[in-house]
């Protein structure tokens, strides 16, 4: 067995300074050490906001290092006719050991990487840990014989396979995925057939859901073609190295993997990453340096912030489209969850997180004082002037998808660890909890009793509570009939909890 990679971690709480540390570091190993820094971001935003910093820094010290942002905003791609990808390739291309650098880009384009030109000349930081479980579910019942002719399965037990592929299969799929002709079929499979020949991915099917869609049993809807992919640590480059000529003639060797990995981020260890890469022979060390300035390493605002949760019952989209009865009426455990919002913060603003299905609707119905999250919602600055948070968002992964997780993980509980709860303690450090300087209470409304406890988990001396309603908590499905009569409005619910 190879000797296992080393990449690095920075396991930092939300608001505590670790971008600002890592920005900082890497132009200061770029002035001093000649160091070529790439730093991978979840966000244009975020990359907008560590750009600026970057650039104030570099002033503030009298460095001379470059300074790159490459992505979709910018008006060079519109005006050179060249995608964000050949941008990247173009600049990693015109790189030297000579000159230290800092680039940034977003981590959806640096996963479309299959080959990083020179990897040892670069140290990677991810700013976020990466998503490495994304999956695929397209609905192909009549016309998937486009993709699975091509494909073959790899037994790995008797529930999954991995998808591999047949003799000449893998050049069908390449001719896909760069549509060369811009056929419009092959425009919607295209996405898919990248990922499946994607070296950096490993991807699996269920199997008896994957023959149903082969062989057309089951009814039509049933037969929907999902796959589920795992991020591969050969992201950050091969194990090995290559001879090479250098420019005086002379022969050299060079690793093919990154000079160094760093990966940050709250929460790291009860991240997906963290639960499977030990077993694909990588081992995770605290980095030395990152991280011995932060601004705290605990949460001391935890008696500033009041948590309510609404249910016993995990929440789910499913759960949240049946019924249960509130004051004797029967409603969606969506709209108690909407209620409980609109009686919890009355007029006052609030940041809430939602699924995109739900979020026109909800958005009229709190225009006055809702702000929206984004889904991402990781290191953003821009709502710490905002008190209170609401989750309404429910896990986005199918069914299918999180029993595959389950099956990774063994554990119901680390999948909804990884994908729910971290994202709901990032949504809600969105808040004035991010505001040292700040002593305004704030107030926050999860779902379920699990979200709570977890939340509360972060903050030592927080209150948590079940909200006080009366409320029948069921999970009957939603009939679709007209109320007899409609819901209190929050004005009755007001006179009844007083």
């Amino acid at each position: 067995m190879t000797k296992p990679r080393t990449i690095y971690t920075v396991d930092a709480l939300a608001g505590s300074g670790k971008t600002y540390d890592a920005i900082r570091w890497a132009l200061k190993e770029a002035a001093t050490a000649q160091r070529k820094t790439v730093m991978v971001f979840k966000s244009i935003d975020l990359i907008e906001q560590a750009y600026a910093d970057a650039i104030n820094v570099r002033l503030q010290n009298g460095w001379s290092s470059r300074i790159t942002e490459i992505h979709s905003r910018l008006n060079k791609v519109g005006q050179l006719g060249q995608t964000v990808t050949e941008l990247i390739q173009a600049h990693l291309s015109e790189a030297t050991t000579s000159n230290g650098e800092l680039l940034m880009i977003t981590e959806a384009v640096f996963l479309t990487f299959e080959h990083w030109p020179n990897p040892y000349l670069w140290t990677c930081i991810c700013d976020e840990i990466p998503d490495i479980a994304p999956a695929i579910k397209t609905n192909l019942p009549e016309n998937h014989n486009l993709l699975t002719d091509y494909l073959k399965l790899i037994p790995m037990g008797d529930k999954y396979s991995e998808v591999g592929f047949v003799v000449g299969g893998k050049d069908a799929l390449v001719a896909i995925a760069e549509n060369p002709s811009r056929d419009e079929v092959n425009k919607v499979l295209s996405p898919i057939a990248k990922r499946l020949i994607n070296p950096i991915y490993q991807t699996y099917v269920l199997t008896e859901q994957f023959n149903r869609v082969l062989h057309k049993t089951g009814e039509a809807k049933g037969r929907q073609l999902e796959m589920f992919s795992l991020l591969q640590p050969s992201v950050f480059g091969k194990d090995g190295i290559r001879d090479f000529q250098r420019k005086d003639g002379q022969q050299d060797q060079a690793s093919l993997a990154f000079a160094e990995v760093i990966i940050m981020g709250a929460g790291f260890d009860i991240s997906l990453l963290r639960r499977i890469w030990p077993a694909l022979n990588v081992e995770f060390s605290p980095h030395q340096k990152i991280g011995r300035k932060l601004r705290y390493s605990k949460h001391t605002c935890g008696n500033r912030l009041s948590i309510q949760y609404v249910f016993d019952t995990d929440w789910s989209k499913s759960f949240a489209n049946k019924c249960s009865k509130l004051d004797g009426d029967e409603v969606t455990n969506f709209e108690v969850l909407q209620l409980t919002c609109d009686h919890t913060f009355d007029k006052q603003p609030f940041v809430y997180l939602i699924n995109k299905d739900r979020e026109k609707q909800f958005k009229l119905d709190f225009a006055d004082n809702g702000e929206q999250l984004p889904n991402s919602p990781w290191g953003l600055n821009s709502f710490q002037h905002i008190h209170n948070a609401a989750i309404l968002s429910a896990l986005n992964p199918t069914p299918t998808h999180i029993g595959f997780l389950k099956y990774i993980c063994q554990s119901s509980d680390v999948v909804r660890d990884a994908l729910f709860h971290s994202q709901v303690y990032q949504s809600v450090m969105r808040t004035s909890l991010r505001d040292l300087g700040a002593t305004e209470h704030v107030q926050v409304v999860v779902p379920d009793r699990k979200s709570a406890v977890a939340l509360a988990g972060y903050f030592q001396g927080c209150s948590s509570q079940k909200m006080a309603l009366d409320l029948t908590e069921t999970s009957k499905a939603k009939t679709g009939r007209k109320l007899a009569k409609q819901p209190k409005s929050r004005q009755q619910r007001d006179r009844d909890y007083k």
